[in-house]
């Protein structure tokens, strides 16, 4: 039986309908605040959408931080980034580590799968069960991507070009939803926004989150 869609799935089964991306009022899931502080640095959240099955079975709520949203030029060419998932339903651990192994067969040459997979079996092995209110969470640094459940490590991918690569779960070319390339559209979008506007959006924010 072929597992249904990472970080998407519902215990339902739900094949007959389409997944679709709904945007998220600003704010309306506190688990997504404006911003995040990781190791003494602040990321803004830059993006965010809810995606949902047929509009009325609610999955997951996700959103990008970066340090700077002007500085968003791709999500592979932003080193420092946040991801983070926030689940409105439940999804079992065995769901998310068939479908991660799923995309990165699809979307990785045959010599980076061969020289990655040693971490990313690690990680894939890792993932838990979740249910509504929990929040999945990937670090991505310089040295390092982390994975945490509800601020618990959970995971770990020290080979910074593997990291990267892990990415191509979500992102890459044979996508799981087109929500992802919505939530990469919604950030060129913040990240074009002249000064005076990305202020004002910047100002807004951090009076929110204070």
């Amino acid at each position: 039986m072929k597992f249904m869609k990472l970080l998407l799935i519902t215990s339902l089964s739900l094949s007959s309908l389409a997944v679709l991306a709904k945007p998220i009022s600003e704010d309306l899931n506190p688990k997504l605040p404006q911003t995040v502080v990781k190791s003494e640095q602040t990321y803004h959240r830059c993006s965010q959408v809810r995606i949902t099955k047929a509009l009325f079975f609610k999955i997951v709520d996700v959103a990008l931080y970066l340090e700077d949203c002007r500085n968003f030029q791709g999500i592979f060419s932003q080193r420092a980034k946040v991801l983070r998932f926030s689940y409105l339903r439940k999804v079992t651990g065995e769901q998310f580590s068939e479908g991660a192994n799923e995309y990165l067969q699809k979307n990785l040459s045959t010599e980076q799968y061969e020289r990655c997979i040693p971490h990313y079996s690690k990680l894939n092995n890792a993932y838990q069960d979740v249910k509504k209110g929990d929040t999945y969470e990937l670090l991505m640094a310089p040295d390092k991507t982390t994975v945490t459940l509800n601020k618990i490590p959970i995971g770990l991918i020290t080979d910074d070009s593997c990291g990267e690569l892990y990415l191509n779960v979500w992102f890459g070319k044979e996508s799981m939803d087109s929500g992802f390339q919505e939530l990469l559209e919604k950030a060129h979008k913040k990240a074009s926004e002249k000064p005076k506007d990305y202020a004002n959006t910047l100002n807004a924010s951090l009076r929110a989150s204070g």
